[in-house]
Parts: C-alpha cells; structure tokens; sequence
C-alpha cells in the first residue's frame, strides 16, 4: 500500500523547502521591482525636469526676441524622448501674463491623456534678465508618461527568474533520485515488514544494510522484532495470573462501593435534616433584618445569623467528608484576622454557655501575630466543634480556650490550640477510638446530648491539612482537654492589635476593675501585660468605699503623664450588690463626672440587666464576654473617646490667630479637596497656594518670592505622588520645611510609611478645621523655631463617628441587594458637614460646586479610561471620588467608591465593573441633592 502523493516524505519536502523558497524569490523580485520602479520613475522624472529647465534657459533670448523659427525648433527636439508626451509653450506679453504665441508638440489638452496613471507634468518658467531684472516671458509645460520604466524592468527581471526556476528545477530532480534510493527504499521495505505483520501476524526481518543513521535504525528495529516475540509469551503467562487477581479486585471494590454509598446516603440524608431548618432560619433572619429593629433586638438577630452563617457552613463541610476521607478537600490560603476569628466563634459558643450558666474564658497569646495566612473557616469550625462538645458534656464550671504560639519561623506559626472543660469526662479505654468515623466515647451521649460522631473525626482530618496534630487528656468524671495544633503562614507587615500606649500616645487612662470572677481576672492579666496604672477591687462595696475616700477632683495615679488621663472602671455586673446609678450619684458627689467612666462587664444573656442604665451618660463603653485582647483594648478606646469631646473653642481661638499670615501650600490633585483646604485656610487668614501634583510642587517651592511655612500634601496624585514629592523635598531643601500628610487610608501602615519617608505629620480626610488649625499652628511654629519638639498631635474619633459606621455597616445590610440604596435624608450627612464649617457655613455652597463640576461627567471619564485600558486613571478617579465625597461627608458614597477603588488596587477588573453601576447610582442621587440644595440657596 502506497502513502497517497499529498503525504510522501518527496512531497513534504518539496512542499516545506522548495515551494517557500520559490514563492520568497516571486515576492522578493516583485517587492524589488515596486521599490525600483519607483525609484527609476523618481530618477527620469529629475532627469526629465533638467531637461525642461536647461530647454527654458535656452529659450529665454529666443523668446525675448521674437526669433519664432529658433523657439519651434528647440521646442521640437522634446519629442525625441521616449517619455515625452507632449509638450506646449506659451508666450507673454512683456510685463503681463497675456498669451501672444502658443507652441504645441503633441495635443495636451487631448482626454486620453486623463486615463494614464503614471502621467506627470513638469512646468518651467522662461525668463529674461534685462539689466538684472527676471522679467517672465513664458511658460513650458511638458507631460511624460513613465510606466515604460517599469515595464523593461519587469521584462529583465522575469527572464531572470525563468531562468532561476529552470535551475532550482534540475536540482530537485537530481535530488529526488537520490532520496528515493538512499531513504525512500529502505523506508518503504519497513512499511512492508510492519504491514506483513498486521495481515499475518508474522515478522518478518528487514534486509538493509547501510552505515548510516537509517542502517542503525534498521537494526534496532529487527532486535525489537526479536524481543517483543519472547515479550508476547512472557505476557501470555502473566495474564493467567492477572486474571486471577481482577477477580479479586473487584469483590474487594464491590465491598468498599457498598460503604461508601453506606456513608453517602448517612452524610445525604443528615444534611438535609439539618440544612431545611437552617435555610429557613437564614431566611427569616435576613427578612427580620429589614424591619425596624431595636439595638438589643439587632444584636440577638446579629448572633442569630452568625450562628446560622457558621452552622450552614459546617453543614456543608460535613457534606465534603467523603471528600476528606479521599484525601480531595483543599484548604484555602488567604489572609485573616486571628483576634477577628477567634471573637467570632467566641460570640456564638458564649452564648450556648451563658444559656447553662457556664463560664467561658478565652486566652489568647499576645504574642502571636494578628494577620496570618491561611483557612480560618476550618480553624473556626475545629475550635466549634470542640468548644460545642465541652459545653455539650458540661453541666457546671467553665470551659478555658486557650490559643498559644507553639513555634515561630520568619515565614510560619505553629499554634496550640487547647480547650478544657469540668464535663463528665471520657473513659480511658474510650479514648483510643474517640477520633474514628461514627463514633462517642459513650453510646449513651448520643440519646443524651445528640450528635452524629463525625465532629471529632472532620476536627481530625482538618488539623492534619493544617500540618498540625490533635489530642486529648480525659478522666472520666473530672472533665476533658482537648489540645490541637495548626501552622499558618505569617504575613509580613501585617495587621496587628494596638496597645493602649500607641492608641493614647503614651498618655494611657487609669483602670480600676470591680469583680472577683474569672473574667475579671482575664482582664486584670491583659490590662497589665500592656503596662496599665490597674487597681483590683473585689466587690461594688469596695469600688464606693474607694470614692469615700477620694478628696473632690483629686485622681490616684503613679505618674504625672497618668494624671492627665481618665479613670476607666470595669465592672463584672455578677453579684456587685450595687446599682450604676449608686455609682454615678457617689462620682457625682466627688465632681468628678468628667474623668470617671463606667464600663460594664456581662455576658449576652445579661444585656437586660444593664439596658435601662446604657442611657447614663456615665456609661461610656460595655464589654462583653468572654474577655478578648482586642475587645478589652477597644473598649477602652470607646470609652476614652466618649470623654474626649470637650470645647475647644478657647484652643482655637489662639491656634486660629497664631495662623494668620502663614503661607500654605497645598497639594492635591482633587479641586473639591483642593476647594475645602483653601476655604478653610483662608478663612483665618493664611495666605495659600495650590499645587496639583508633586512636580507642581517642586516647581512652586523654587519660586523664590515666597516663602512657605508649610506643605498640605496629599498622597495619591498623579504625574508625582506624595510620597516622591515628599523625598524630592527633603533631598533638595532638608528637614526645615514642615511637610503634613492628607490621606483617606487611615491605617498605621500609611502613617509609619509616611513618617518613614519623611513627613512631620499625618492627617487623615475628611479633615475638620479645628484639628487642622491645631497641627498647622504647631508646625508653623516649629518651622520658625526649631527648639520646640513635637510628638504629633493626636486624632481620636469621636463616638457619633464610630455610630455612624455602625449604622452604615446595618443600612447596608438592610438595603438588600442593592449597594447604594440609602434614604434621601441620608446622601450627605448635612449635620456633620455644617458642624465641621460650623464658623464658616458659606463655603458649603461652593464646595457642592465644585464637587458637581468635577463629578457631573465621572461615569463617562470613567468608561473612557476602561475602554483604553487606563488602569491608572480608572484608580485615580475612584480615589479622587472617595476623597471628594468624604469632604462633603457623602458617607455612602465614600464606602461605595473606597470599595471599587480596592477593588481596582486590586486588580479585580470583573468585580470593579460590577460594583461600577452602584457607585453612579449613588453619585447621581448625590448630584441630585446638591442641585436642589443650591437652587434653596439662590431663593434666600
């Protein structure tokens, strides 16, 4: 059997090797003959003008001296040319352009002359120069027809190719001859070997003998011939036993197939129990959700859908266990929270506690890193699983969770987790198959407390895909301890829980914590780890006893930087024995309502007690159990935030007069951000100039007519950010010249970034005035007198701010699907932004201008950008837009727009574009007020 022609080693070559050579000499002459006909064409046609040129000298006397005979005969001798069409000249008048004689060779006024493509026309002037004076005395017009030079160039050149091909022709024909005997044949004695077999079952050898790599091949090719004849008997033998052991492969795979849709159908038909309740519990809490609710009810409701969200998600793990047995359930790897997780499950097992009247007490080690890496779900459901089943088995006392760093590497923790419990307790001959499929230390538990005995098994299997190893330590009758251990990945400069010293600037409030229960005594031990001025009372007897003793406004403390601080009391509401409201008459009594704040200490299921006294202005903050590193350490925040919010009208009024004649320069891209800083400084008379970017900076600051006191500097701009204006600032002009940071990313790292790169301070937007003129003031003066050290002023929010977000954080839950829902009375937060320009209400109305003149076309710049694939003005107008709407305290519109410009940062261009159409849903609903607002302005 012959291979057809089309697929003939001969034919292939021919097809890879000559024809692409044949077709690249065609297009190699053809682009030749373009580009040399152009250029012979360009040539005649400079050879050709030349001519016209010296013929229009020539004529220049003969024409000034009416000698027609001389004129006809020169004219004339153009049509010796080949190129030369025709050709006319005109005669003037002397001093005019009027025509006294026409010369004509050839007719170029004939129509035919319209259809040549390759015409040109050359145009020469004849002139006289009578007494060095050019005076024009006619006028040559030649046309010539150049496709004659391309044509004998194609000529030449194709009987050159001919003549190539004829060659290339021999030579493959040469070459045929020798393939076919050197390879073709031998090759083709194997194709008959190979085709014998197939039709016979018969090999048969190959006889060719060459010293070449085809001879080689050849003899390996009869060897395998040789072998796979002994290789056919030897397989023969095998398959009498290989059919012996498939019979037994598949009774041992008929078995397991009968487990496993055992535990299929176990795993089915469990889950489906138990996700039909809570898929009706999920959606009768997120319907509640959107009905008016009081603040005790939203937090029952919060819990009850945290539990729900958690139990749904172990559901569908329990679901995965065939996955786990068969080793295909991943764990993710993205980065999370600890203290977050952990207060997480905290909060629901807590509850379940509190119900039975059991103390829980979490710890976790301060020196583990906040920020890890890798999958909190499954550690959430390990610590959930065990925590349940202590409470499950424990009828009094507490359960202590106790999280520790077990080792640390520059790249990995490895954490202990440890759960103890004063329950019934596990047999020891119980706990060697305590972590096996479907089973309980005690068949009786099940009738008892429920439970499937798949919880300590998927707890197994979890913390063996976390590299770690799982435990236990039982008596039966004296309680359990469970202990785990899981490795995560560190995340450098990640986020960390901050200390009290850095939230206060080293001016920390003073505690005192009423109580003798154990959550009292987590406290106390967390409180003074962070270096706290504590004192332990054990009873609210004790705490009033202690205010006897107090003289009016005198506070106890071991320090003078301490005395300047609060006095924050934390008490456990367990059996005190004494009323908030006693306490408060008793810190009235003393006058010291302004520095003695109250904290209570109580579990969920205590809220009750304490709601009716949370209206006490003397309760400045509530911590719930159990008691957690971050919760602790945000409560007293909360706490001192509530007491912050004294007048400072009297600062003011000297920070605003130590301003006046300060000249400010203030850099930002954003004209709304730029409109607010310049309003608000020149309002108290500083003097101020506007940059848009770094380099505009650099280039104001080398104007030598002034002098600055000072630079605003925002971060994100174009052409030159914050930042290398910043180090371009300091490289040319030192330290002297103050430069303060604005910038709507309130995080540490952004600050000690900008401290790092050389900033002297740090403001986060929006910016109110009084904090603002304080810090400029400060640096002002510094700038002139460098004697004075600076340990920065300090921002603290205040509480309506943090309620706020609150409220936002439930309105958003609450609009349902859509993001930027919000009522009408809602899309700028009026209250606050009249009270941040509360002594300057006029410059309202020109910063909802400005902001509707640089956002009234943001849905088309933006679109713009996306169709060019302008990564970098896509994120510059989500931030300028966050940072506007921030300044005009568009609160909504600030979130909606920081989370599509993360989004960007991010580089998650499908979710960008889907959060997108909030973000102008929203804007559009601001541009809608401020229209309204400005047309009540004008009819005032």
């Amino acid at each position: 059997m012959n291979p057809p022609l089309y697929s003939s080693l001969l034919a292939k070559f021919l097809l890879a090797a000559a024809l692409p050579l044949l077709l690249l000499l065609v297009f190699a002459n053809v682009v030749y003959v373009y580009l040399k006909t152009d250029e012979l064409r360009a040539r005649h046609l400079d050879d050709v003008s030349s001519e016209v040129q010296l013929l229009a000298t020539q004529l220049s006397i003969p024409v000034w001296q009416f000698d027609k005979e001389t004129v006809v005969s020169l004219v004339k001798t153009l049509s010796e040319s080949d190129y030369i069409v025709c050709a006319k000249l005109e005669e003037y008048e002397s001093y005019s352009d009027v025509v006294r004689q026409l010369h004509k060779v050839g007719d170029c006024e004939a129509k035919e002359l319209n259809d040549i493509s390759t015409l040109e026309t050359v145009n020469a002037e004849v002139t006289y120069d009578y007494d060095g004076e050019l005076i024009k005395t006619g006028t040559l017009e030649v046309k010539l027809d150049l496709s004659q030079v391309g044509d004998s160039l194609v000529a030449s050149l194709l009987s050159e190719l001919i003549l190539f091909i004829l060659y290339v022709f021999i030579f493959l024909v040469g070459f045929t001859v020798a393939l076919k005997a050197t390879v073709l044949k031998p090759l083709k004695m194997v194709h008959t070997s190979i085709l014998s077999y197939q039709n016979t079952g018969k090999r048969e050898l190959v006889e060719w003998k060459s010293k070449d790599e085809l001879g080689t091949l050849i003899e390996e090719y009869n060897k395998n011939l040789v072998g796979m004849d002994k290789a056919e008997q030897a397989l023969k033998d095998k398959n009498i036993v290989l059919e012996a052991a498939k019979r037994e492969a598949e009774e041992a795979r008929d078995i397991a197939e009968h487990t496993a849709s055992a535990k299929s159908e176990f795993l089915a038909n469990m889950s489906h129990e138990i996700r039909t309740p809570m898929n009706a519990i999920q959606g009768l809490s997120e319907m509640l959700s959107r009905t008016r609710l009081s603040v005790k009810q939203g937090g029952y409701l919060s819990r009850i859908r945290n539990s729900a969200d958690i139990l749904l998600a172990i559901i569908n793990d329990i679901l995965d266990f065939s996955k786990i047995e068969a080793g295909k359930l991943e764990l993710e790897n993205v980065e999370f929270s600890l203290a977050e997780t952990i207060e997480k499950v905290a909060d629901v097992e807590s509850f379940v506690a509190g119900n039975k009247g059991i103390e829980m007490i979490v710890r976790v080690s301060p020196v583990i890193p906040d920020s890890l890496k890798g999958d909190s779900m499954r550690l959430s459901q390990v610590l959930i699983n065990l925590i349940s089943n202590a409470i499950k088995f424990t009828e009094t006392g507490e359960i202590v969770v106790e999280i520790d760093l077990e080792s640390q590497t520059t790249e990995q923790v490895l954490l202990r987790g440890t759960i103890t419990d004063t329950g019934v307790g596990i047999a020891e001959d119980a706990l060697v198959t305590l972590f096996d499929s479907f089973t309980q230390a005690d068949g009786s538990t099940t009738r008892r407390f429920g439970g499937t005995g798949l919880g300590l098994t998927i707890c197994k299997r979890l913390v063996e895909l976390m590299n770690g190893e799982i435990g236990v330590k039982s008596t039966l009758g004296s309680g359990s301890e469970f202990s785990f251990t899981a490795s995560f990945a560190t995340v450098p400069d990640g986020q960390r829980i901050v200390s009290p010293s850095e939230m206060f600037e080293g001016c920390v409030p003073n505690v005192i914590i009423v109580g003798s229960s154990r959550s009292c005594d987590e406290l106390f031990t967390i409180f003074s780890n962070a270096d706290l001025n504590i004192q332990r009372l054990e009873s609210g007897e004790a705490l009033l006893h202690f205010l006897d003793e107090l003289p009016p406004s005198t506070l106890h403390v071991s320090s003078a930087k301490a005395a300047q601080a609060e006095v924050i009391i934390y008490i456990d509401i367990v059996n005190i024995r004494v009323s908030f409201s006693e306490i408060a008459e008793k810190i009235a009594q003393k006058e010291l309502l302004s520095a003695y704040k109250l904290v209570p200490i109580l579990s969920v299921s205590q809220r009750d007690k304490i709601e009716s006294e949370e209206e006490n202005t003397h309760i400045a903050a509530v911590l719930t159990k159990p008691i957690l590193q971050r919760r602790a350490f945000n409560s007293l925040k909360y706490a001192v935030m509530e007491s912050k919010d004294h007048d400072t009208n009297a600062v003011q009024v000297s920070v605003e007069d130590s301003l006046k004649g300060a000249k400010i320069l203030v850099v930002e891209d954003n004209q709304v951000n730029q409109l607010v800083a310049r309003e608000m400084l020149e309002s108290v008379g500083v003097i101020v100039r506007v940059a848009d970017n770094g380099e505009q900076a650099l280039n104001r600051l080398e104007d030598k007519s002034i002098t600055y006191d000072a630079v605003l500097m925002d971060i994100h701009m174009p052409v030159m950010d914050g930042y290398g204006a910043t180090k371009a600032i300091r490289e040319q002009y030192g330290k002297s010249l103050p430069i303060i940071a604005l910038t709507a990313n309130a995080t540490t790292e952004e600050k000690k970034r900008c401290l790092a790169i050389g900033m002297s301070d740090f403001l986060t937007k929006p910016i109110d005035s009084e904090t603002l003129f304080k810090v400029l003031s400060y640096w002002v003066r510094v700038s002139k007198n460098n004697n004075d050290s600076y340990t920065g002023v300090k921002v603290l929010p205040k509480e309506s701010d943090t309620e706020s977000t609150a409220t936002s954080e439930l309105g958003q839950s609450d609009q349902g699907e859509n993001p930027s829902a919000v009522s009408s009375d809602t899309v700028i937060a009026m209250d606050k932004l009249q009270a941040r320009f509360k002594s300057h209400p006029t410059i309202i109305p020109r910063i909802f201008k400005s902001f509707k003149e640089s956002f009234c076309n943001f849905e088309s710049e933006f679109m713009d950008a996306l169709d060019a694939s302008d990564d970098e003005t896509l994120y510059r107008l989500a931030h300028s837009l966050k940072g506007s709407a921030s300044n005009i305290s568009a609160e909504r519109l600030q979130e909606l727009s920081a989370d599509l410009e993360q989004k960007l940062k991010d580089h998650k261009q499908i979710e960008a574009m889907e959060w997108f159409p909030w973000v102008v849903d929203h804007l559009s609903k601001v541009l809608v007020f401020i229209d309204e607002y400005l047309k009540k302005e004008e009819t005032k």
